[in-house]
């Protein structure tokens, strides 16, 4: 896979675990993210610790690792949410500005995933919160999320018996596919 760098002239492989420092000096760092969702459509949100920036749980793929392998590893270090790579439903490819490191981007590999798990911060989270994603969110939130999750969550469809939003119709789940 490859990605075309904001304000780059060149592609460069995307390797999972390697950050690329680009010819404008950006450097790009491979992550992969989750979009977790309640069952009443809330959207969880984490601050790591030191920062400002609320932004979607996950982080670095390490080499070796594809990006819903990371995933995984990711939720279950920062709050002890244990998935499989079945459990999660692509929902794009984005790359947007880093939140919390200057002169660098995310290339995030995205996942939706709704769960009924009570998040614990840990390892370097020290807030979790769950927002309603229809709303107005009155807390700094990470370029990724403000200009990619969260527009793409708007735009899904809405389940037709409850009218709320949902990812359900578009990324069904392993048990709603019948293979569960």
């Amino acid at each position: 896979m490859s990605i075309r760098p904001h304000g780059v002239s060149r592609t460069f492989a995307c390797r999972g675990g390697r950050d690329v420092v680009t010819s404008g000096g950006m450097t790009i760092i491979h992550i992969a993210a989750a979009l977790i969702e309640d069952a009443s459509g809330r959207v969880l949100l984490v601050r790591k610790a030191g920062t400002r920036f609320f932004m979607q749980a996950g982080g670095k793929i390490e080499p070796g690792e594809d990006a819903a392998t990371a995933l995984c590893r990711e939720l279950e270090e920062e709050i002890g949410l244990v998935v499989s790579p079945a459990d999660l439903r692509p929902l794009g490819h984005f790359d947007a500005p880093a939140a919390n490191e200057p002169d660098h981007r995310v290339d995030a590999h995205v996942f939706h995933l709704r769960t009924g798990h009570d998040p614990v911060p840990a390892a370097e989270i020290e807030e979790v919160i769950w927002v309603d994603p229809a709303a107005p969110i009155p807390l700094p939130v990470a370029p990724l999320t403000r200009d990619h999750i969260l527009p793409c969550w708007r735009e899904m469809g809405t389940e037709p018996r409850s009218g709320r939003r949902s990812f359900r119709s578009v990324f069904p789940s392993p048990l709603e596919r019948g293979e569960g």
